[in-house]
């Protein structure tokens, strides 16, 4: 692993900060004889997708073109995909090992891909608030059920069948779900980790990751007033200001998707 990152240090660099543990480097090298045969298949279905995908996007005018930057890498197996900036243009990552199979391979892509389109518009790690944080991971999820229709909800929310109790707990916390992203909305990045973290131990006693169950209903709402084009180019200010609107508008949704 050693020279493979000697080779691309500015894509390690992004994998260390983003996803990748460089104390995990082990896992990769250990793994990497079991995985081999998966990686190559992974590739090529990564890449298949994206283009579909990103085809799909820029025929609905929410990417500038329908060749995005997109980087595929082997990692430690610590994350599936992330999108961050790198060498000046929003980029998707995709680490190959943790690819999931199909179909829930096209609901990530399509997920990291509106991203792409997002942060092509608007530079929202520059200044990350729980609020824009609800919007950007709600509306990548909304539009995820439009690029890879058909599936249990569960598959557009990152979970599998070992979730499958995890919409009836987020209804039943519901009210404290509400209530906590209301008073963090305008607070920094890190006050999101109790929403949208997978680690049990900060998530304040609510449903792991309940930021994307709320984020989910509350842009699926959003999409009703607003074309997904008019959702992606919203500034900060006009996000924030949705935000705010959103006790109101979480007394009026429905019950569990």
């Amino acid at each position: 692993m050693d020279g493979y990152e000697a080779a691309y240090p500015d894509v390690f660099e992004v994998y260390h900060r983003a996803a990748g543990d460089p104390a995990l480097r082990h896992r990769g090298v250990e793994r990497a004889g079991e995985v081999l045969e998966r990686i190559a298949q992974a590739e090529g279905r990564a890449r298949d997708l994206i283009g579909e995908v990103a085809g799909r996007l820029y025929a609905d005018r929410l990417l500038p073109d329908a060749d995005p930057a997109a980087v595929l890498l082997v990692g430690y197996g610590t994350s599936n995909a992330w999108t961050t900036s790198f060498r000046g243009r929003a980029a998707l990552f995709v680490a190959l090992e943790s690819l999931p199979a199909a179909p829930v391979d096209r609901v990530l892509i399509s997920h990291e891909l509106v991203h792409v389109a997002h942060l092509g518009r608007l530079d929202l790690e520059r200044d990350l608030r729980v609020g824009t944080w609800l919007f950007a991971e709600g509306i990548a999820t909304a539009l995820s059920r439009r690029y890879a229709a058909g599936l249990p909800d569960l598959a557009y929310l990152g979970l599998g069948a070992e979730g499958e109790d995890w919409p009836a707990a987020c209804e039943r916390a519901w009210p404290a779900i509400v209530d906590g992203l209301t008073a963090a909305l305008d607070q920094p990045e890190a006050a999101g980790e109790r929403f949208f973290s997978g680690n049990p131990s900060g998530s304040g006693g609510l449903p792991q990751r309940c930021g994307y169950y709320a984020g989910d209903r509350w842009c699926t709402r959003l999409l009703d007033r607003y074309s997904a084009a008019e959702l992606l180019s919203l500034d900060v200010p006009r996000i924030l200001s949705e935000a705010r609107l959103f006790p109101a508008v979480a007394s009026e949704l429905p019950g569990a998707l």
